[in-house]
């Protein structure tokens, strides 16, 4: 609107009574807003004044949005999975995760934006892992933090 010189509350209509866990705008559409609860991923294309689920209702820990997706990370059965979600069609791609410890979770993802298969995730345990294909394999950058 104006590079952040003035600033409008946003209604937040149609989110659940819950903590918000990632707060993320996307890329291009200036209009779109997401926020990852314990319920799932909520999206607003108005600028944050009325949202709608957009994804299943699952413990979701984080998320970002590439150009035409949604990739998110929940807990599902005390297990880490990693989901792409198309922003179109809904339709959901379940990505292989890397092998985790058994209490470890997902708390951060990032993309290139020239090449959306390239996902970076970070760990609870401060692990970080790349893929350069979608997930089919994983390289461990860093592990509790140390490179």
């Amino acid at each position: 609107m104006n590079d952040g010189k003035t600033w409008s509350p946003s209604q937040l209509n149609g989110l659940p009574q819950t903590a918000a866990r990632t707060i993320v705008a996307h890329p291009t559409d200036e209009n779109m807003v997401g926020i990852s609860t314990a319920e799932g991923v909520f999206i607003s294309r108005d600028n944050g004044n009325t949202f709608e689920r957009f994804t299943r209702k699952i413990d979701t820990t984080t998320f970002m949005f590439q150009e035409k997706s949604v990739v998110f990370a929940a807990v599902e059965n005390d297990q880490s999975i990693l989901i792409k979600q198309s922003l179109d069609t809904k339709h959901e791609e379940v990505l292989a995760v890397p092998p985790l410890d058994e209490k470890d979770h997902i708390m951060y993802i990032t993309s290139n934006p020239a090449n959306d298969k390239e996902i970076v995730i970070v760990t609870m345990n401060g692990d970080i892992f790349m893929t350069k294909n979608n997930g089919e394999s994983w390289t461990k950058l860093a592990s509790e933090g140390e490179i």
